[in-house]
């Protein structure tokens, strides 16, 4: 019975089970017996190395921690994390306690706006796709549970309390407990998680895992974090461990430095490609990798030399180098990425990098202009919004061109709504249309706008404030915004105008700042806006634009 083959009948077998039980303990135990346990030598014997996170740094908030925090001072508290405490008007107030009194005005404040908009629709005669009351309840109060489980179990006041450790380990249970019976929950929780099935297959030939612990939790009983530390192999056997960048539960930046330390110092030099080992879900890595440094330029001049493709980890250690960016790698890479899908790929490992992310738009968008005979294929086998990129930087160099690929692309979206009209989500019409009319020509745009409203208020009205959204956003970024296209939007600005908009008012505000003839109808909105928000970012935007109103 091969290793993938057990992996999947042990998902299937916990699934039905109860959570790790004795049962399940003695599968993992035999898929185990597969595990090779090349990192052996760096436990002495053991499978747990218990490493002291030192105390000799600050407390460290987490992003959750802050979101909690600012949503604090948004509502005029003086905060006092470690101490659990917070000030209002002189009046100081244990956190749990402020955040049980802000969920009740929340949910009143929630339930009265909802009546004023329904209300609204009511006037205007149209239909309300907005929550239920008990929908909105429950929305709020998990909204709050969250805000106090991120304030119970913030590691920036546990490390300011009590003395924390890190535990590296390759026991087998501690990998297949890695998001099962824990603080946090993943794909890999053998509880019905969609990625369950990698557990065991990293239990039979993964890697490590590496856990953050209070000094009294030695057992890994109720970690406050965990990274998980992937195998790589080459095609002699030789392994090497990479940690992933992604950390669950919460930890200081320390836990992740003192991990990657301790790996450093046990590595030796691998040699050649290393594919990875165990589970095929990553949250951060490449499934190819050269570990150690590679002389780029030979590696490039012996693929072009002998007309072979590069292999997906060579592309990418490529496309980051500023050198062979512009070059060789240019024709033989770009024939590439369009004939073996790596488009996708190409544009991940550039999306932390602005500035060649921009590039590999103006390199496609440049070889289509001198290769027509891409543009159907570009078309037809790359998703939608990634066309529309490159026919945003084809706009630049020939505006004609890029109309005629505009088109083309719309029958397609068109063709691809009329083949499947059973099948069609909601969801997808959402997304094609959004693309279909970011990329329609100019003097077609409000036509098209309009056929887009009628079709989606008839089908699927549930998603017509998504649509109402990218149409304004696409007339504010052509500078197209007169009379006719306020004329369009101006009842479903009415309608949808708070509860509706209130994912995406930036595109909203952007648009009633050139919509002159919506003056006098936004100021008593925006001012009730004003009052109502809780966010400081919306308040500025609001002040912003009533003060130009006001002023023209």
């Amino acid at each position: 019975m091969n290793t993938i083959y057990l992996c999947k009948f042990a998902s299937h077998f916990y699934s039905l089970a109860v959570f790790y039980d004795e049962s399940i303990q003695k599968e993992v135990e035999e898929i185990a017996k597969k595990n090779t346990k090349p990192f052996a030598n760096w436990f002495d014997g053991v499978d747990r190395v218990y490493l002291p996170l030192g105390s000799n740094f600050d407390p460290e908030f987490s992003s959750s921690d802050n979101n909690v925090i600012m949503y604090f001072k948004e509502n005029g508290y003086d905060v006092d994390w470690i101490g659990g405490y917070a000030t209002k008007n002189g009046r100081k107030e244990r956190i749990g306690k402020i955040l049980n009194k802000l969920e009740r005005l929340e949910i009143l404040k929630r339930l009265q706006l909802e009546q004023r908009l329904r209300l609204r629709a009511e006037q205007l005669r149209r239909r309300f796709p907005g929550p239920t009351e008990k929908e909105i309840i429950e929305h709020i109060k998990k909204l709050f549970d969250d805000r106090r489980s991120i304030f119970e179990n913030s590691p920036a006041r546990k490390c300011a309390t009590k003395k924390l450790l890190i535990v590296i380990s390759q026991n087998a249970h501690d990998i297949a407990k890695m998001s099962t019976d824990r603080s946090w929950s993943s794909c890999m929780n053998l509880n019905g998680g969609s990625h369950s099935y990698n557990v065991y297959c990293e239990v039979g030939s993964g890697g490590l895992i590496a856990y953050l612990i209070e000094e009294d939790d030695k057992e890994i009983e109720h970690p406050l974090a965990r990274v998980l530390i992937r195998r790589y192999a080459n095609k002699i056997g030789e392994s090497y461990a990479v940690m992933e960048d992604r950390v669950y539960g919460s930890a200081p930046t320390k836990f992740k430095n003192v991990v990657k330390k301790w790996l450093d110092d046990r590595q030796g030099t691998t040699n050649g490609l290393h594919t990875m080992q165990g589970g095929s879900d990553t949250d951060s890595l490449e499934k190819e990798i050269f570990p150690n440094p590679i002389n780029l330029q030979d590696e490039v001049n012996f693929f072009i030399k002998n007309k072979i493709n590069f292999p997906t980890a060579l592309l990418k250690d490529i496309i980051k180098d500023t050198t062979y960016y512009e070059d060789k790698f240019v024709e033989k890479a770009t024939n590439q990425v369009f004939g073996n899908g790596n488009w996708k790929t190409i544009r991940s490992v550039l999306s932390g990098d602005p500035i060649k992310y921009e590039n590999i738009n103006k390199l496609f968008a440049n070889y289509i202009l001198h290769h027509p005979e891409y543009i159907d294929r570009m078309i037809y086998e790359l998703e939608e919004s990634l066309c529309g990129m490159v026919i945003d930087e084809i706009d630049k160099i020939n505006p004609q061109q890029a109309n005629l690929i505009r088109i083309k692309l719309s029958d397609k979206i068109n063709k691809e709504i009329q083949n499947k009209p059973q099948s069609v989500t909601g969801l997808e019409v959402k997304r094609l249309m959004r693309i279909k009319i970011q990329n329609t020509p100019v003097e077609k745009l409000l036509e098209t706008s309009k056929e887009v409203i009628i079709y989606i208020e008839k089908e699927f009205p549930d998603y017509v404030k998504y649509i109402i959204v990218t149409i304004m956003d696409t007339f504010v970024k052509r500078d197209m915004v007169n009379t006719n296209v306020v004329t369009m939007l101006k009842p479903y600005i009415e309608l949808f105008w708070l509860d509706g908009f209130m994912f995406d008012l930036i595109t909203v505000f952007a648009f009633l700042t050139k919509a002159k003839g919506l003056a006098k109808f936004m100021l008593p909105k925006l001012r009730e806006l004003l009052i109502t928000t809780q966010y400081s970012s919306t308040r500025m935007e609001c002040q912003n634009l009533i003060t130009a109103i006001e002023e023209n």
